[in-house]
């Protein structure tokens, strides 16, 4: 079994990504690693954070993106204040 450097297993695990850029990357290529399926949400993102990410929501991140599905970690990886302070 994989864990997530906090001590949490990830594998087969839905989590969502906030941000497409080089910081959201990062956060897809470790949590990949470790078993997770991503869901990414962002405006624009790199095309492989796209290829790394089990779905795409080409949108700006709101409250109700948390509704659709059950996720057990939500990672953000933005620099929109907004998004940020949700």
């Amino acid at each position: 079994m994989a864990f997530f450097p906090m001590m949490v297993s990830t594998e087969n695990q839905n989590v969502i990504v906030i941000g497409g850029g080089e910081e959201g990357l990062k956060k897809i290529r470790i949590l990949r690693s470790f078993g997770a399926l991503i869901t990414l949400v962002a405006p624009d993102a790199l095309p492989e954070a796209i290829q790394l990410s089990n779905v795409f929501h080409k949108k700006k991140f709101s409250s109700e993106d948390l509704e659709v599905q059950d996720y057990m970690l939500v990672v953000s990886a933005t620099n929109d204040r907004e998004v940020k302070s949700f």
